[in-house]
């Protein structure tokens, strides 16, 4: 089981090393349409390309199997990892914010944190379910995601130039499914 651990623990590292220099230059990458080199839709196209490689394919997934595994993970590596994340998700949240308006960026956001989400629940759980371990780790992880995955649009978009009263009822949506899915971590997490 150690050694299994060990192996784990390498191939992790080299996956999340390769993941944050993708991050990063895919950050350079939406800086550039920024500057409106590429027209509009192309360039959509370009960055929701981006997201779905990054977050659904590869994303903090692996970051997490390396957590789940052997409950064990570097400080470091776990912030670098932590603020790739969080720093591609400002520059994608700020690209939509560039070109969409109030509500579609509430749908946007919306589905993003319903999907990403519950899909890094079933996955963890299953690492859970495996090695019959790892419980509170795998609600912890989960939690982080769903931090990570409202607060950053938030930000992003209440520094635009939206109404208060939007800004309240998006917090307001945001909160109580947040709430809602918490609640069902907790639940499917601590079954029996």
């Amino acid at each position: 089981m150690e050694k299994d651990c060990e192996n784990e623990v390498y191939v992790a590292n080299g996956e999340i090393r390769v993941l944050i220099i993708a991050r990063i230059l895919s950050c350079f990458v939406i800086f550039g349409l920024l500057l409106g080199v590429i027209p509009m839709p192309v360039s959509i196209i370009l960055v929701s390309l981006m997201w779905f490689v990054n977050f659904s394919v590869g994303g903090s997934i692996i970051f997490e199997r390396n957590c789940l595994v052997c409950l064990h993970v570097d400080k470091p590596q776990k912030m670098i990892t932590i603020f790739s994340e969080m720093l591609l998700s400002a520059f994608i949240w700020g690209y939509f914010a560039y070109w969409l308006n109030f509500w579609l960026l509430l749908v946007l956001s919306l589905l993003a944190i319903l999907t990403v989400a519950w899909t890094n629940l079933d996955h963890n759980m299953k690492y859970v379910d495996l090695y019959g371990r790892g419980i509170n780790v795998a609600v912890e992880l989960a939690n982080g995601r769903f931090i990570n995955l409202a607060l950053v649009p938030m930000f992003i978009i209440f520094g635009s130039v939206f109404g208060v009263s939007l800004k309240l009822t998006y917090i307001i949506i945001v909160a109580v499914m947040l709430h809602y899915i918490h609640n069902r971590i907790l639940v499917k997490a601590t079954r029996p």
